[in-house]
């Protein structure tokens, strides 16, 4: 239901190999001035959710709960260290904004909880395998630097739930990969990615595991204009433990039980440079096939995603 980083790896893919030819193509000379390593990239994304089905559990009758509008804006502030053309490190800050309106067993709340988010630490390498391949592996870790201890704004004796939360708590590792093969100006990929969650976090809970799965096709019509078609599946394991204030109930089944997430999704990427040294980018998003698989059969769709990005190198 919730967009995690794959969905970013995959969105700065798209018309990634377009500069490779030039970059590394070109002779070096002494006459030429070097880029800096430094590079600083701000990356806005704000994700659109409407509820479609509620839960099938009832109690006295009535569904448990369903969720309404839900949406997320996402913003990373991301500094990157290029040692070599092939090899690159970044840190990743995050600020989060949740908003969700929930109807529990016939009350409507709606609650938003923003801050901080978790921080990434990552290094990349690039494989040119090819003229046309090229394989990028990611190592990283999630810093806990999210709260976990958003209270409910309904009841300040408890804290909001687990998808409301700007964190997880715990020291994550991340391990992913995007191939991409190019023909002219077509590219194809595949992607995966696993988040470990090692252990519990001081509210008394262990998020699951995630695993990613996913491919994609983009057009490289124009720098301003690459419609693509992506497909993606997601698998979380279920939450070990329970929050120290709210317990285990039939209300947060959902998530102490596995989800599978999967969707098709169209997309339109444009890239402008505004000079050398800046260059902006917008992603849009629409699925046309979605659908997920939990305990209780909620439904939760993703209406539309946009992606606004800038990126400068010193």
């Amino acid at each position: 239901m919730f967009p995690s980083i794959i969905s970013i790896v995959v969105a700065c893919a798209i018309g990634f190999v377009a500069w490779i030819p030039c970059s590394f193509g070109e002779p070096e000379s002494d006459m030429v001035e070097k880029p800096s390593p430094w590079s600083m990239a701000v990356d806005y994304f704000h994700y659109e959710f409407k509820g479609r089905k509620p839960a099938d559990t009832k109690l006295n009758g009535v569904d448990i709960y369903s969720f309404e509008a839900v949406s997320l804006d996402l913003t990373l502030l991301t500094l990157k260290y290029t040692m070599s053309p092939l090899t690159s490190f970044s840190l990743i800050a995050s600020h989060v904004n949740n908003y969700a309106e929930t109807n529990f067993s016939g009350t409507l709340y709606k609650d938003r909880a923003q801050g901080t988010g978790d921080t990434i630490f990552k290094g990349t390498r690039l494989f040119l395998l090819s003229a046309k391949d090229l394989l990028i592996l990611e190592v990283g870790i999630s810093l806990p630097t999210g709260s976990i201890d958003r209270k409910n704004a309904s009841n300040q004796i408890y804290n909001y739930p687990y998808n409301m939360q700007l964190g997880t708590g715990t020291y994550d590792p991340i391990f992913s990969s995007v191939y991409i093969h190019t023909i002219e100006k077509h590219q194809l990929g595949s992607y995966g990615l696993i988040k470990i969650r090692p252990g519990r976090n001081t509210n008394g809970y262990r998020f699951g595991n995630e695993y990613h799965l996913g491919g994609f096709y983009s057009y490289n019509y124009s720098p301003f204009f690459i419609p693509s078609l992506k497909v993606n599946y997601k698998y979380l394991q279920r939450i070990e433990g329970q929050d120290n204030t709210f317990g285990r109930s039939i209300y947060t089944e959902f998530y102490h039980n596995k989800r599978d997430f999967w969707d098709v999704t169209l997309g339109l990427t444009s890239n402008y440079a505004v000079h050398s040294k800046l260059n902006l980018k917008a992603d849009f998003g629409l699925p046309v096939w979605q659908g997920s698989k939990n305990i209780d059969n909620v439904q939760v769709d993703l209406k539309w995603y946009l992606q606004l990005g800038a990126a400068l190198n010193f």
